[in-house]
């Protein structure tokens, strides 16, 4: 999955830590820590982490006004 195409649509479901930690510039590792110990804002269906790229980024405290884009 491209970057560019995540950011595109900041709705759409990111699944695995592994795109989660694309999304965030992060490695898989890193965003399975973040995630398990809840410092990013996704839920868990069944094994695996899913979360819009708007919700992950917020969580991190980028900001982004699509009133302004």
């Amino acid at each position: 999955m491209d970057l560019e195409n995540i950011v595109d649509d900041l709705d759409r479901p990111i699944w695995g830590a592994e795109a989660i930690g694309r999304v965030i510039n992060r490695t898989q590792a890193q965003a399975f820590h973040l995630l398990q110990h809840r410092r990013l804002d996704a839920d868990k269906a069944g094994h695996t982490w899913v979360s819009p790229p708007r919700r992950l980024l917020k969580s991190l405290g980028a900001a982004h006004d699509t009133a302004a884009a």
